[in-house]
């Protein structure tokens, strides 16, 4: 059998740890926000910070909305990681017109699927240096998937990036996803006291209380933690 090359074994061990360092902590945080109603809007990689523990942070709440307070019905984020429903709305300096709530928290999963698939491959999947390509190609365009990319990575990504956001799924369900779950158990690395993946203080977004709603991740399963690297 041919030997696999050291800096292909590298870049896949990266690409794991990845999940474990970065999408699993991001995805907690969402899930947690997304319990308490309220939605980010600007999932990104300048949003996502390390703190000198090495957890991932996710940070500015200046886009989040409290979906029992207002309805989410403008266009608001980066263009590179909005979702189809999110470039059909109005500008947030027009009026939307009445009717229903337009998009939902399934904006953060379509962000996730972005961050995902840049964090891996190196570049978003719909850039383009025309505005108005990357909105053609985030509403109606394609993309294409190294093959480098396992099969779960595969189907994480595109289950992200389903352009029908009914059938998207959601923030909870893509923490659930075997990619996830799988790649987290293989790189967890066990310690006496794991300190929680991330935290974040939202100063735009409130609770019911009118305190500032806070966005953090949820402790791995035991098993998670107590995994040793592959």
């Amino acid at each position: 059998m041919r030997a696999r090359c050291p800096l292909t074994a590298r870049a896949a061990a990266a690409r794991r740890r990845a999940v474990r360092d970065v999408i699993y902590p991001m995805l907690s945080a969402l899930a947690y926000m997304h319990s308490e109603n309220i939605v980010h809007r600007d999932v990104k990689p300048e949003n996502t910070l390390v703190s000198d523990s090495g957890a991932a942070l996710l940070a500015d709440f200046g886009l989040s909305i409290d979906c029992g307070r207002e309805r989410p019905s403008t266009r608001l984020g980066t263009l590179d990681y909005m979702a189809p429903e999110v470039l059909r709305c109005p500008d947030k300096d027009a009026r939307a017109p009445p009717g229903p709530q337009l998009y939902d928290g399934k904006v953060d999963s379509w962000a996730m699927g972005i961050l995902a698939f840049e964090i891996l491959v190196g570049r978003a999947p719909f850039e383009q240096e025309c505005k108005q390509t990357t909105c053609d190609l985030i509403c109606y365009g394609d993309y294409v998937m190294p093959c480098f990319l396992s099969a779960n990575a595969r189907d994480f990504i595109s289950r992200a990036l389903c352009k029908k956001a009914s059938a998207r799924p959601t923030i909870a369900e893509l923490l659930a996803h075997p990619w996830v779950l799988g790649e987290a158990r293989r790189n967890s690395v066990p310690s006496a006291g794991p300190p929680p993946v991330a935290a974040a203080h939202s100063p735009a977004a409130k609770d019911s209380s009118g305190a500032g709603a806070r966005a953090r991740t949820t402790k791995p399963p035991s098993k998670v933690q107590s995994a040793r690297c592959a």
